[in-house]
């Protein structure tokens, strides 16, 4: 079943961020996030929310923005150099979680062309404390979508107006014929009242 795969995504591992208790976006950039031989991000539960109702509270009914990003190396490191800055045809996602269940995911999209909008649903684990956001589906998502049809989120830190999270983003293919998940490291703001709108807007089905 596509669920115990996921489970076996949401492996976890030895904590390998800094100790400080003071929040410094430095300690993000230059900590080491711990992946599988495959390239898996094995998660640790980071203790950010209480629970499902935490996660729900400090989301739903709010737009969210990216700032900054960078990849996670095979090392475990992130890159320095924010991954979308040369990029062409493709843009960041921005979030709007709509409802405990459902969200709302902004992009660009080159092939289209134009500012696109998905709706999708997700899900929150508490187990492994990450945000599992799937496609919307007739039947149970969480066991008809597989891990590579998923993309998982983890917020790493909260404040009211700032977050930062990693995410699966894509899935890259390798010389030898095989993939491996791309990851990143995230910054996002809370969008003002005007900008979820200007995004409900601007950006079509």
């Amino acid at each position: 079943m596509a669920l115990m795969a996921l489970t076996s995504v949401l492996a976890t591992s030895c904590e390998e961020f800094p100790e400080d208790d003071a929040f410094n976006d430095s300690n993000w950039k230059e900590s080491k996030f711990p992946l599988a031989e495959d390239g898996r991000m094995l998660y640790i539960p980071r203790g950010v929310f209480r629970d499902a109702q935490a996660v729900k509270k400090a989301l739903v009914g709010k737009g969210w923005k990216y700032k900054e990003g960078y990849e996670i190396k095979a090392d475990g490191t992130p890159k320095t150099v924010d991954y979308y800055q040369d990029m062409i045809g493709a843009s960041p996602y921005d979030y709007y979680f709509d409802t405990d269940s459902t969200l709302t995911l902004f992009t660009f999209s080159g092939a289209l062309p134009g500012n696109v909008k998905h709706h999708l649903n997700w899900a929150y684990h508490s187990d492994y404390d990450v945000i599992d956001v799937y496609p919307q589906v007739p039947t149970n998502a969480l066991v008809t979508a597989s891990p590579e049809a998923s993309r998982i989120i983890q917020v790493i830190f909260f404040q009211e107006n700032s977050m930062w999270l990693t995410q699966n983003i894509a899935t890259r293919a390798n010389a030898n014929g095989s993939s491996a998940p791309v990851y990143l490291l995230s910054h996002y703001v809370k969008m003002t009242d005007k900008e979820l709108q200007d995004h409900q807007n601007n950006y079509k089905e």
